[in-house]
């Protein structure tokens, strides 16, 4: 989520640092309430060789692993 609101604020900001930062903060309010309206499933129309729908708690436990090993 971080890393794809950062790329939006670089593409969408226009050159404008202030205006960049205000994209990037906006893009995280109220992140976290997704498991609810999503009944924690991630559904995949888009790409192909990925599964159709997965749980959005096992994505995010993935993650952690990947970056606790980079970090």
């Amino acid at each position: 989520m971080n890393l794809a609101a950062v790329i939006m604020a670089v593409l969408y900001g226009n050159g404008d640092f202030d205006y960049s930062l205000m994209i990037a903060n906006s893009a995280g309010w109220d992140n976290k309430k997704w498991k609810e309206p999503l009944m924690n499933i991630y559904r995949n129309i888009n790409r192909d060789n990925m599964p159709t729908s997965e749980p959005i708690s096992e994505i995010a436990i993935r993650t952690q692993e990947i970056a606790e090993k980079l970090l």
